[in-house]
């Protein structure tokens, strides 16, 4: 919650016990499928979330108040 993602594209969500099991044995199954997911969770890790953009907002907030 509260991350801006999209389930199949940086990681995959599933809401009940079994379908996280099948998601995780589809992602263990499908190389191609873990080096997507990995990628492309790690360029929004770095684009959207990295401490140094974070820091920047933060500073902006207080430099607003």
């Amino acid at each position: 919650e509260g991350l801006d993602v999209t389930s199949g594209k940086e990681l995959i969500i599933a809401d009940d016990p079994r379908k996280f099991a099948e998601q995780v044995l589809s992602v263990l199954a499908d190389n191609n499928v873990r080096m997507d997911l990995s990628i492309a969770g790690r360029n929004l890790a770095e684009n959207r979330y990295s401490w140094e953009l974070i820091g920047a907002k933060l500073e902006q907030i207080y430099d607003y108040l």
